[in-house]
């Protein structure tokens, strides 16, 4: 099980170059990019970045993917074990003045079917993966999610394909591009599990990547409106809340019971040492842990070890607010689960409401509650489930506000773009000048985005600004 070891490496990929961090006077020296002012379109929502509505089919969109990945794994082993992706990473990371669109073409090639049923599959009227988290409730954790880490590199070939409709001037089949790879993001995040959305978030990161080559290009249609219509959040964690809040009474039924149930101390015995054999196998399966930890944590869950602490989940269970006498004649079997189904409750509680809680309202506050699971674990947890198997939740909202970010910034970007094409081609001297459309705050601070004009350059957050003449 590759769940928290993948996470991470899924949150370092979703960071991109457009985090604010950077001090404002570094911003404004960079070499400036040139870009065309350009008017709202009209009708406003000429062109879209989802799939319009009458360009839909009623059907399932992961039909049509699991055929493109057919595809892909029917390449790969045509290729014999050769990377497959070479040469499209090697294109879409190559420099302006050596990209060649011949040699694109030909690279995207072999793909073409892959590209077609994905096509297909975004623009289907819904997406069920059905993902058997119902008939494997007490193996959720090793549900393996290959077909969602393969569309990554699906990902990789759309944000190709628009890096070459940009560079050739096909602007209209580069916003068909958009809009397929923003519905295959959120039709990979589908599946109420974190990793799912972390997946999603990775492939609107590269996709942003291009939306913003785009509005760089020369002459671009205006994007102001289509961003503005994007739905929000562009992946919604929520749903994956539900599951990853709960999944732990699903793979441990012990916990569960603890509450609901009533037995016998023998009974409970066997319950907990039921739970500890079970979760010293799920520690185990993390892949996060080194042998020293893993022997650390085995030490600690020791049956007997466990048994002996069954006063200190009592004393626990009468702070939490159960009944004294209850809680000294339970049986200790049942003490010990239910002490540790409580305090899983208490720390998942104290981290989820605050995703809940927009990130520039909630300060330090997310990552304090995830920071407290770490600190306190130890002394807290007499089964430190908490602090192994919560996700880290603050995480994957940053990186999802971080993307939501990238889309303000574009807006107020083509806000600029707008304001410079009823003013004879001049930058605004601040924001507050352009009145023709709301500029947005950036969604991590709450606060307008860094602006700033040097005669004809100029800086947007990250984004440095010089018209083209």
């Amino acid at each position: 099980m590759m769940r928290f070891v993948l996470a991470g490496l899924l949150l370092i990929n979703c960071q991109t170059c457009w985090a604010d961090d950077e001090p404002p006077q570094a911003i404004s020296k960079r070499d400036p990019l040139s870009f065309t002012p350009q008017r709202a379109e009209t009708p406003a929502l000429q062109y879209v970045l989802m799939p319009p509505y009458l360009d839909k089919t009623e059907g399932n969109a992961a039909t049509m993917y699991y055929r493109a990945l057919l595809e892909l794994s029917e390449l790969e082993r045509l290729k014999k074990g050769a990377n497959l992706f070479d040469e499209v990473l090697a294109w879409t990371a190559a420099p302006d003045d050596v990209f060649n669109v011949d040699k694109v073409r030909d690279t995207l090639k072999p793909f073409r079917a892959v590209l077609e049923n994905t096509e297909i599959a975004a623009r289907r009227t819904y997406c069920r993966w059905d993902l058997p988290q119902a008939e494997n409730k007490e193996d959720l954790y090793y549900i393996t999610l290959n077909e969602s880490q393969e569309m990554r590199e699906i990902a990789r070939l759309l944000v190709l394909k628009a890096r070459l409709e940009i560079t050739e001037g096909d602007y209209d089949q580069a916003v068909r591009t958009f809009q397929t790879t923003y519905a295959m993001a959120r039709h990979v995040s589908e599946p109420p599990i974190i990793i799912c959305d972390l997946i999603g978030v990775a492939i609107v990161s590269m996709i942003n990547d291009q939306v913003a080559a785009f509005v760089r290009a020369p002459d671009t249609p205006n994007l102001y409106w289509p961003l503005t219509a994007l739905p929000r959040p562009i992946i919604d964690v929520r749903p994956s809340m539900g599951l990853e809040g709960n999944g732990l009474y699903f793979v441990f039924p012990q916990l569960l019971a603890a509450k609901t149930k009533t037995l016998t101390p023998e009974q409970w015995q066997a319950e907990l040492e039921a739970f500890l054999k079970k979760f010293e196998k799920v520690a185990a399966a993390t892949g996060g842990m080194d042998a020293d930890e893993l022997a650390e944590i085995k030490k600690k869950t020791d049956f007997k070890t466990i048994m002996a602490r069954a006063v200190e989940a009592k004393t626990g269970l009468i702070k939490m607010g159960q009944p004294s006498q209850a809680a000294k004649d339970m049986a200790a079997g049942q003490a010990i689960l239910l002490y540790t189904a409580l305090v899983f409750d208490h720390f998942r509680d104290d981290l989820f409401k605050w995703a809940y809680v927009p990130l520039a309202e909630a300060g330090e506050e997310f990552r304090n509650a995830r920071k407290s699971i770490k600190e306190n674990s130890d002394t807290i947890e007499l089964v430190p489930v908490a602090a192994l198997l919560l996700p880290a939740l603050d995480g994957v909202v940053r990186a999802v506000q971080r993307q939501e970010g990238v889309i303000a910034q574009l807006r107020g970007f083509e806000a600029i773009r707008m304001y410079a094409a009823e003013h004879d081609g001049e930058l605004p001297d601040k924001l507050s000048d352009i009145k023709a459309v709301p500029i947005p705050d950036d969604p991590l601070t709450g606060k307008p985005f860094f602006y700033h004009r040097d005669g004809e350059t100029g800086a947007l957050g990250t984004m440095p600004l010089r018209i083209a003449k």
